[in-house]
């Protein structure tokens, strides 16, 4: 006896991937193959068999396997190889047989255009009972979810290769999980459109692995879960694959310099980044927590990647931003290609600090011979490492970026030099006067509000540093993204970027006929000072 009833049911559990409603002819010479895809619907269900519909799109071949109830699905390379091979056609019907009854098995199938791949499609089904009677009540659906209950799901990791990403998950109330991968912006779909266009998996603790993907891809993961007719929420995540020219060969460096150190947070903890260089011009940037020894130095210890990021001795994990930008903690190698650090360790002793880091796709090793003084780390973003006196050409440009009665705002630059002067005083226009440093908090009048350099603007491939106001720490304000402070971006012929915030320092001003002289000798927070003197009308 067969149950309509039951394949209805075993059905529901079909994972069925997007069939693209285009012709399967192949594409003209020399015109890239059209990405093929695999649907599998299921028929007849019965004692020892089951049929199982393949239904391809844009394919030359196909091929499907047998994969027993806990066994790991393959990978489509992997079915195309050793699975059996299905003929081209709208719809084939293939009989599994010589099955044992009441036993959950699932189908893998893939298809392939040319060198190019489909992703996985997969179906199960549960044989019957010997005498054609429904199996006993088992996993469909999963016993140990409350019937009726709202499912949810949250995307856990998310772990972005050059043409894969691994994700986790978690899942309350869920038997049945269908996921989405786009590329971004993406659409956007709802829980039931997941299920109905993406691939399902039963619930488990296993990470999914997504092939196929694009180097240097911008992505969104769209994930949904459901408990027979109840579907979640979506989840979703935005990700970056990385560069094609990021090896999966173990990299060793020997670094022999610090290019450049940042204090994030200067209480009992510090929070430092620290750039490591060698002479290939490799580089590598840490971000981490520490204490400091009696001599101003980071403490000895291990340092050790960690997500929550709270104490000492946690190193932030680096996340692929984009191709060209990791965030915290990662490598740059001369040749331009970002990678992420993601997990390892940093282990600072008398004299030498060795590192042992992993990434998405390798391991790093890599030496420093020397300690890390943090006695002149800049808290406010400055990156000058000398006294510097500013000459503006005769062409410098004054404008207002903003007029009220009790503050203006002025941008004076030249091709090599922005430097924003941040005035609180009273009245209107260029006032004259001498003006000494002032938080934005507190807003003393005839002074100069302080900066801080923040890397906001991308410019040709590099985070290049703006000057915004700086708030003291006491007072913290995120708002201080959006103000301007005071201070200079100065690029060098050589096309180096110097930060110049100004943290403490005196500026001068005068005015004959109408052109006003602006003197200004300023400090950053560990001690540099630049200096000069421009001439300009009143601001445009």
């Amino acid at each position: 006896m067969r149950s309509n009833f039951f394949r209805w049911a075993v059905t529901a559990f079909a994972t069925v991937a997007l069939v693209a409603a285009v012709s399967c002819n192949k594409p003209d010479e020399g015109e890239p193959a059209e990405a093929p895809t695999v649907a599998l619907t299921l028929g007849t269900v019965d004692s020892t068999s089951f049929e199982v519909n393949v239904i391809p799109a844009n394919a030359d071949r196909v091929a499907y396997v047998l994969v027993n109830s806990g066994e790991e699905v393959p990978a489509a390379d992997a079915i195309l190889a050793e699975g059996t091979a299905v003929d081209i056609a709208d719809t084939v019907t293939v009989t599994i047989s010589d099955l044992t009854p009441e036993t959950k098995y699932t189908v893998a199938a893939a298809a392939a255009n040319g060198e190019t791949l489909s992703a996985v499609a997969t179906v199960e089904a549960t044989t019957l009972k010997a005498d054609g009677t429904e199996p006993d009540p088992g996993t469909d659906p999963d016993p140990d979810v409350p019937e009726g209950e709202t499912p949810a799901v949250t995307i856990g990791d998310v772990t972005p290769a050059i043409n894969t990403v691994t994700f986790t998950y978690t899942a309350e109330n869920a038997s049945e999980i269908a996921y989405v991968i786009e590329e971004s912006p993406g659409t956007n779909p709802g829980a039931e459109a997941i299920f109905s266009k993406g691939t399902v998996v039963k619930v488990s603790d296993a990470a999914i692995t997504v092939e196929n993907l694009e180097a240097e891809g911008t992505y969104v993961l769209h994930l949904a879960a459901r408990n027979g007719d109840v579907y979640s929420e979506p989840n979703r995540k935005n990700f970056r694959t990385l560069s094609s020219g990021a090896t999966t060969d173990a990299q060793e460096f020997t670094f022999t310099e610090i290019k450049s150190q940042k204090m994030n947070s200067n209480g009992e903890v510090k929070d430092l980044t620290i750039a490591f260089g060698d002479e290939e011009g490799n580089e590598l940037k840490v971000t981490f927590k520490c204490n400091l020894d009696a001599n101003s130095n980071v403490a000895a210890g291990t340092y050790s990647v960690s997500k929550t990021y709270l104490d000492a001795g946690d190193i932030r994990p680096g996340e692929q931003y984009a191709p060209s930008s990791a965030g915290f903690a990662y490598l740059t190698t001369a040749e331009g290609v970002v990678t992420a650090i993601t997990g390892g360790s940093m282990i600072v002793s008398e004299g030498e600090i060795a590192f042992n880091f992993t990434t998405n796709v390798n391991s790093i090793s890599a030496t420093y011979k020397g300690s890390i003084s943090v006695a002149a780390v800049t808290s406010i973003g400055s990156t000058m490492t000398e006294d510097m006196t500013i000459t503006f050409a005769d062409n410098a440009v004054c404008k207002s970026m903003g007029d009220w009665s009790d503050e203006i705002r002025l941008s004076i630059t030249d091709a090599n030099t922005e430097m924003n002067i941040t005035l609180m005083r009273s009245g209107s226009g260029i006032p004259i006067g001498t003006f000494g440093p002032t938080t934005y908090e507190d807003k003393n009048n005839d002074s100069f509000v302080m900066g801080q350099a923040l890397s906001k603007k991308y410019v040709n491939g590099q985070y290049i540093p703006t000057i915004s106001c700086y708030y003291s720490p006491s007072k913290p304000n995120n708002s201080s993204v959006n103000s301007l402070g005071t201070g200079l971006i100065y690029t060098t012929d050589a096309g180096e970027v110097i930060a110049c915030p100004a943290y403490d320092g005196e500026i001068t001003i005068t005015e004959t006929e109408g052109v006003y002289t602006i003197n200004f000798t300023l400090k950053d927070d560990i001690g540099h000072t630049f200096s000069g003197s421009v001439d300009v009308e009143e601001a445009e």
